[in-house]
């Protein structure tokens, strides 16, 4: 499975739950808050450039709309659709706008900006 992680990486929520920054553990709990069930917000400081906020969501949790870090180019995309992938059991076909579609395993995670 990829996942692009940051040197940098800050964690909170929006409940202001103390968020540990054991990345082992918010792996294992699905990048989820364990007292409101929300999404963990990570906040990426990349030097001479920006601050993003993300969250981690696994391809199948993807839904059309949604902003995602594509790690392939670099780039942030659209999605414009999202659906199970017939061809590939246990993956999702994700299709980006100005990249095309592209089938992640259901468990894969990716970063969608807020």
């Amino acid at each position: 499975m990829h996942i692009t992680r940051y040197d940098n990486e800050k964690y909170s929520c929006q409940c202001n739950t103390p968020i540990t920054d054991d990345y082992e553990t918010l792996m294992d709990s699905d990048w989820v808050c364990p007292i409101c069930g929300e999404k963990v917000l990570i906040e990426i400081n990349i030097p001479d450039t920006q601050n993003f906020t993300v969250i981690r969501k696994r391809a199948d949790e993807i839904v059309s709309g949604d902003l995602v870090f594509y790690y392939v180019d670099y780039q942030i995309h659209q999605v414009y659709n999202a659906e199970r992938d017939n061809r590939k059991k246990n993956n999702t076909y994700i299709c980006l706008k100005e990249f095309g579609g592209v089938s992640f395993p259901n468990e894969e995670y990716l970063e969608c900006f807020l």
